[in-house]
């Protein structure tokens, strides 16, 4: 039997943040700092296409979650990278490596909303450059737990981007099982 890892989103104020299971689910970048999934059309807290300037979505804080080691004895090596897709034209996504939570930024318009210290392009971030979560070795007595660094993620949208629902990427949980 394989290991049970997957990502958890955590939102809220520092201290106060909850986590949700994102296992096969979307991460939807958006103006709430929520895990909800809101549906094109309907959105209450959309991203939005500016005419000028730069609109940034709140930040995503992702970190993996070791739910069961299933008969091995630990994980290590935990990663991300983008799998087989681009951003949309007048979109970026950008992301960095913290250790500890922080509550997320608020994007909008105002610089004081966007993501601080150094952080690369998702998009660049593949398989055989992805993003070091953790080197661990995590083992027995981590399950049940979360484990490695944050990934955390903001999108910016530019005036060249369009309205409507955004194309799907795949975000790739990598790891070492022994």
């Amino acid at each position: 039997m394989a290991a049970i890892v997957y990502f958890r989103e955590f939102n809220g104020a520092l201290g106060a943040e909850v986590p949700t299971a994102k296992n096969g689910e979307t991460i939807q970048f958006k103006s709430s700092d929520d895990p909800n999934v809101e549906a094109e059309g309907g959105a209450v807290n959309p991203m939005i296409s500016p005419n000028s300037g730069v609109y940034r979505s709140y930040e995503k804080y992702i970190i993996a979650y070791l739910q069961d080691l299933g008969g091995s004895a630990n994980i290590s090596n935990i990663e991300a990278f983008i799998d087989g897709s681009t951003p949309d034209d007048g979109v970026a996504i950008f992301a960095k490596v913290q250790l500890a939570y922080a509550t997320p930024l608020g994007g909008g318009y105002d610089a004081a909303g966007a993501m601080l210290a150094v952080k690369e392009d998702l998009f660049t971030k593949t398989a055989g450059d992805p993003l070091v979560l953790g080197a661990g070795p995590f083992v027995e007595g981590d399950e049940l737990a979360s484990v490695g660094s944050h990934l955390v993620m903001q999108m910016e949208a530019y005036p060249s981007s369009s309205t409507g629902e955004s194309s799907a990427f795949n975000l790739v949980l990598r790891y070492d099982e022994a």
